[in-house]
């Protein structure tokens, strides 16, 4: 049988899985993406696990009717902010959709006509179709507008391109069918880059000078990845709808969701059809649940000063020439360029891109250990001072 995964260009074989490590037929590696930010609290939770068992076993399916645990999980996902209502998804991609379907629905029950949604390019926002039309995969100009992002390397110019970037959007939102500026809360595809603050400030006033809604795709950043449950409460706005998923499960089950706030539930809830013969999944419930009794934005905080610190160490041996960080997200911007092999000599699961390490993204799991940080400096200090 022949598997086709563009991610396994090495022909390793995954044996197991614990912790923060991956076994393989060719080592054990230190992985330090958890899963591309699925798993923050480890690839084995006993914790997680067991609200996940519990709750699926005692109920497996959920449609028609709501449960409390369901109630439970959408409170936990909503305290603290200003949303009053969630609906479920399975995957990222699908958080996306139903973030889409809330906002169309809110203009729909309006009866004002606005299709269209503004996006950044590059982004990420899934692999259904509407977000392969997002990233420009495919072109569909009657739903989608799409403006070149700030597009910055060095942090220090962030703020003037995307003071031009948001000129741009300015420009496209004469455009009356817009009805929503869909972002991510930290855009990473070509490598990461965290918004500044004035970048929040202004993107929100901006949608309310026009009228439009503000859509945040936090399925990449969210939960604890960008220091809080939500990438926009670092910066006292609020999004009109935003989406979490991945961590919300610690990566064990599918399950996502869009939330929206008292003024988009108003009208959006009205004749809302967005669902699934499998939606929500009450093993993901079981395991946000599970998520919830372990997020602990204190500790997170901790996790993240103890990974600025290596970052910092690295910068100052030389090895490294940029640090772009926030929460337990880190990038590091490689003073030699290294091909892949070097990382995967010394088991590193590393950021790779055409063959080469320009950079590297980190994502430090929420409940790591000082093992974890150990072995991280140990390996990426012998790894980047394996010079070609």
């Amino acid at each position: 049988m022949l598997i086709i995964n563009k991610f396994n260009n090495d022909k390793s074989k995954i044996l197991s899985a614990s912790s923060f490590w991956v076994n393989t037929d060719k080592g054990k590696f230190l992985d330090i993406t958890c899963g591309n930010t699925a798993y923050i609290f480890g690839y084995t939770n006993d914790r997680i696990f067991k609200k996940m068992s519990e709750i699926h076993q005692e109920i497996p399916f959920s449609l028609d009717q709501s449960c409390s645990y369901e109630d439970d999980l959408a409170t936990k996902i909503c305290k603290g902010t200003d949303f009053v209502s969630v609906a479920w998804a399975i995957s990222g991609s699908d958080g996306v959709e139903v973030a889409i379907y809330t906002n169309d629905n809110y203009w729909k029950q309006k009866g004002e006509y606005k299709p269209k949604v503004l996006t950044f390019n590059p982004n990420y926002h899934g692999s259904t179709y509407l977000p392969q039309i997002f990233r420009q995969d495919h072109k569909d100009t009657n739903r989608c507008i799409i403006v070149d992002g700030p597009g910055w390397t060095n942090i220090e110019d962030r703020e003037e391109l995307e003071n031009l970037c948001l000129e741009r959007v300015r420009k496209e939102l004469e455009d009356t069918q817009i009805g929503a500026v869909l972002m991510e809360g930290a855009p990473w595809t070509e490598r990461f880059r965290p918004w500044s603050k004035n970048w929040w400030k202004q993107i929100r006033q901006i949608c309310d000078d026009f009228g439009i809604n503000l859509i945040v795709d936090d399925i990449f950043a969210g939960m604890g990845k960008a220091g809080h449950k939500f990438t926009h409460q670092n910066y006292n706005i609020t999004p009109d709808i935003a989406c979490l998923g991945k961590s919300l499960t610690n990566g064990f089950s599918p399950l996502s969701c869009a939330c929206a706030t008292a003024k988009i539930t108003e009208y959006a809830a009205k004749d809302f059809e967005y669902s699934h013969t499998w939606s929500p999944n009450m093993a993901g419930i079981g395991a946000g649940l599970g998520v919830f009794e372990l997020f602990d934005i204190s500790q997170i905080e901790q996790v993240s000063n103890r990974l600025e610190k290596i970052g910092k160490k690295l910068n100052e041996s030389g090895l490294v020439t940029q640090i772009t960080k926030q929460g337990l997200l880190m990038q590091i911007d490689l003073a030699h360029n290294y091909k892949r092999t070097i990382l995967q000599s010394y088991n590193i699961n590393g950021f790779i891109k055409n063959g080469k390490v320009p950079a590297i993204l980190i994502c430090a799991p929420a409940n790591a250990t000082e093992e974890f940080f150990t072995e991280l400096e140990t390996r990426l200090t012998k790894a980047l001072n394996d010079k070609l």
